[in-house]
C-alpha cells in the first residue's frame, strides 16, 4: 500500500511539473532579454514609469495587473489605448517611455476528427512585448500562447531582473 501511495504521489508531481503552462513560462523566460532583442537595451538604465496597456478583456487585464504588480517593482501605471491617446499626462516620452502590451493572434487549423472526418478549429493566442515610444520600436520574443498569464509572468520577472541588474551596477 505504501509503495502505491509513493508511486501515485510521484506521478502527480510529474504531471504537475510537466504542465503546458509551466513549460510555456519556462520557454518564454529563456527568450526574454536585452541580448535576444525582446527588451530595449536601456530598459533598466533609465528612470521611467512603465505603462502596461489594458485591453478591456477581463481575464487578460486581470493577469496583467496581478503579475506586473507582484513581480515588477519599478514604477508602473495601467492604462488603456484611450488613456495614451487622450491624456496629456502621457505625452512625456522620457518619463513614460515604455509600454508593455499584448498582441492578439487568431489561429486556425484543420484536423481529422475521431470519426475520420475533416474538421476545423480556431483559437486566440497572445504575444507580449515592450514598445519604446521614444525610439518608436517594438521589442518582442515572438512567442504566442493561450497561456497568456504565464507569458505576462515571465516578462514581469525578466523586466524586474533587468531593472534591478542595471540599478546595482
Amino acid at each position: 500500500m505504501k509503495n502505491i501511495t509513493i508511486k501515485s504521489l510521484l506521478l502527480c508531481t510529474l504531471l504537475t511539473f510537466s504542465s503546458c503552462g509551466i513549460m510555456v513560462q519556462g520557454i518564454a523566460a529563456g527568450k526574454i532579454s536585452t541580448e535576444k532583442g525582446s527588451m530595449p537595451p536601456d530598459f533598466g538604465k533609465t528612470k521611467h514609469v512603465l505603462l502596461c496597456k489594458l485591453k478591456g478583456k477581463r481575464g487578460l487585464d486581470k493577469y496583467m495587473k496581478k503579475h506586473i504588480s507582484n513581480y515588477y517593482k519599478g514604477e508602473v501605471e495601467f492604462v488603456t489605448y484611450q488613456d495614451l491617446k487622450e491624456n496629456n499626462k502621457y505625452s512625456d516620452k522620457d518619463k513614460y517611455r515604455y509600454v508593455f502590451e499584448s498582441k492578439e493572434h487568431s489561429n486556425s487549423g484543420n484536423y481529422i476528427n475521431s470519426n475520420g472526418m475533416p474538421s476545423a478549429t480556431s483559437y486566440i493566442s497572445y504575444s507580449f512585448g515592450i514598445f519604446d515610444r521614444k525610439a518608436l520600436k517594438n521589442y518582442s520574443n515572438d512567442m504566442s500562447s493561450g497561456y497568456f498569464g504565464k507569458l505576462i509572468k515571465a516578462y514581469a520577472k525578466k523586466m524586474e531582473e533587468e531593472r534591478l541588474g542595471s540599478s546595482e551596477k
